[in-house]
């Protein structure tokens, strides 16, 4: 389980549109093991202590997760054993998760596991072992995730491509 901050001084907040409250809501409460604080009919809102976000998920006729700017969200923990935690509860969930390990990623090593909601947005719960060099995911590969699009198609496959029940991709 995540520690819990001893206070909460601001938090992001973040508003989603799901096409299905109620699975998002289920997806939502076992992500951050906490129920709604507000829910009404189209509206459920999460204020989530031991990751300083609200999170208000707003129901929406349809999600082109294929177009979202956003990416993928996530939740940076402490350590690795947090991130081995997560993964079994996740599994112990039912839910469908992919790891990483030891991957660059944003110029960092890291460890990650990714989890996507009933729209397809990719999470995942990460810690960073140290900074790197390099921005890819894959370590010894320059080709992914750069500045400029991937040098081949089979890069862009392996390592460019958020979660979508599949594989991983880096920020």
């Amino acid at each position: 389980m995540f520690q819990a901050p001893t206070s909460i001084s601001s938090r992001v907040h973040l508003a989603i549109g799901v096409t299905d409250l109620e699975a998002s809501i289920t997806f939502y409460s076992l992500l951050f093991q906490t129920t709604p604080s507000k829910r009404r009919d189209n509206y459920a809102k999460f204020e989530v202590a031991h990751a300083p976000v609200n999170l208000s998920l707003n129901l929406v006729d349809k999600v082109d997760t294929s177009g979202d700017p956003v990416g993928h969200f996530g939740v940076e923990v402490q350590d690795v054993e947090t991130v081995m935690r997560e993964i079994e509860r996740f599994k112990q969930e039912g839910l469908l998760s992919h790891t990483e390990e030891q991957v660059a990623c944003c110029y960092s090593l890291q460890d990650k596991t990714w989890v996507a909601d009933p729209d397809g947005r990719a999470w995942e719960i990460f810690c960073v072992h140290e900074d790197v060099e390099q921005y890819s995911p894959v370590v010894g590969r320059d080709d992914c995730c750069t500045e400029d699009e991937p040098k081949d198609e089979v890069a862009k496959e392996e390592c460019c491509q958020p979660f979508r029940g599949q594989t991983g991709a880096c920020c």
